[in-house]
């Protein structure tokens, strides 16, 4: 995958978290690591580190993530990764 999609992927994945939260009152989301690629979990890691998303590992392939107010900023702001 080359660096330009990397960007892409973490802009998709940053948005969908973002829209999940506000559609689900909050709510974290449930990510199954045994059906993401690893570029992708590889993504998620990246917005951990960068504070725009928390996530939690609870045992198997599965995790939850949620966007963080840092994460939700910079999507009504309207920075992507992709510029």
């Amino acid at each position: 995958m080359e660096f330009e999609q990397r960007r892409e992927l973490r802009d998709k994945l940053l948005k969908k978290a973002y829209d999940y939260y506000f559609e689900k009152n909050g709510s974290e989301m449930y990510v199954d690591e045994g059906k993401e690629g690893p570029e992708t979990l590889l993504a998620y890691e990246y917005l951990k580190d960068k504070r725009l998303i928390e996530y939690i590992h609870f045992g198997g392939k599965e995790m939850k993530a949620k966007i963080t107010s840092l994460g939700i900023d910079f999507i009504e702001s309207g920075q992507k990764f992709n510029k």
